[in-house]
């Protein structure tokens, strides 16, 4: 990889971990690198942990915008160690977390890093089934915090076991939350249109 490279597109080649790992080590020799596109690389825990570790190591030489790992098979371990990143990352702004293993606590940790964050303007979780109360109430949280996040995305086809108490709390956020103007939790439910109403009543509100 060279160090004029902007764009690094691997979809579906099934690198695995061992090939993800080679791409995080060699991260440092790409200073212009603005996007990474991993999705469908076969990757699990081991390569999202030495990608992650590799982009907080490199900052601020590093500064991707966009990161793309949909469709492998990430799980909260993975997740954690770019919740870790992510509070201190100033330049990322799309984090692209969709079709993997993400568990509730995979999605606090990612919650506990948007605390702090002040780029990513666009998290995509959908369809990682066990987000849970937990997860969601968590993100709730951060969502009364954080200032920069547009949209979000924690929708599944079948259930991410998001009910009363995270849906009420994640209600509850948006009174606080300043930027949000996206969020996606039940495939287009009324859930959906209850928040989507939510969120155009207060950007009425503030244009008024």
């Amino acid at each position: 990889m060279g160090t004029k490279l902007k764009r690094l597109d691997l979809n579906h080649n099934p690198i695995k971990d061992a090939g993800v790992i080679a791409i995080a080590q060699a991260l440092e020799k790409t200073p212009n690198l603005r996007t990474l596109s991993l999705n469908t690389v076969n990757l699990g825990d081991a390569g999202a942990i030495a990608l992650a570790h590799a982009i907080k190591k490199n900052q601020p030489v590093l500064c991707i915008k966009a990161l793309y790992l949909q469709a492998n098979q990430i799980g909260d371990d993975g997740a954690a160690a770019f919740g870790d990143t992510v509070r201190s990352n100033d330049s990322l702004q799309l984090v692209s977390l969709s079709w993997n293993r993400i568990g509730s606590r995979g999605v606090t940790a990612l919650a506990r890093g948007l605390e702090t964050n002040t780029t990513i303007e666009s998290l995509n979780l959908e369809h990682n089934s066990r987000i849970g109360n937990i997860g969601g109430v968590s993100m709730a949280k951060a969502l009364k915090i954080n200032v920069s996040l547009k949209d979000l995305c924690l929708r599944n086809h079948n259930n991410n076991r998001l009910n009363h108490p995270a849906l009420d709390a994640l209600q509850y956020s948006l009174y606080f939350n300043p930027s949000l103007k996206s969020l996606l939790i039940h495939n287009d439910t009324p859930i959906d249109g209850f928040f989507r109403t939510i969120l155009e009543t207060r950007k009425r509100k503030e244009a008024s």
